[in-house]
C-alpha cells in the first residue's frame, strides 16, 4: 500500500541555529486534470519538515509542487543486548585478615 500526495511549497523559514523550516500544503489548479484527481484524493494537508541540511533547502523552490510518496516500512529488527562482564574481576577476601 501506498498514497501519493502533490503539495506546493508554500514557505521556507530560516532557524537562528541555521536549519530551516519547510511548510507544504495541498492546493491544486481545477483546470488540470492530474491535481483535480489529487484535488478528490488529498483535499486537504499540510506538512511541515525541520531540515539541516543545506543543499538540501537549496533545492527547494517556494511555489513549487512537490511529490510525497506515503508507504509503510518494516520494523527494525530486534537487538538483543548482552549484559556486559565486569572488566574487573572483585578482589578476593584477604586470607590475612583475622577479624
Amino acid at each position: 500500500m501506498s498514497i501519493r500526495a502533490k503539495m506546493r511549497l508554500s514557505s521556507v523559514i530560516a532557524q537562528q541555529w541555521g536549519g530551516a523550516q519547510a511548510i507544504f500544503s495541498c492546493e491544486y489548479d481545477p483546470t488540470l486534470p492530474e491535481d483535480q484527481k489529487f484535488q478528490k484524493a488529498t483535499p486537504t494537508g499540510m506538512a511541515q519538515f525541520t531540515i539541516d541540511n543545506p543543499s538540501a533547502t537549496e533545492q527547494l523552490v517556494i511555489g513549487k509542487t512537490y511529490y510525497f510518496d506515503i508507504s509503510p516500512c518494516d520494523p527494525p529488527a530486534a537487538v538483543v543486548v548482552e549484559p556486559i562482564a565486569d572488566p574487573v574481576p572483585a578482589a578476593a577476601p584477604d586470607a590475612t585478615d583475622a577479624s
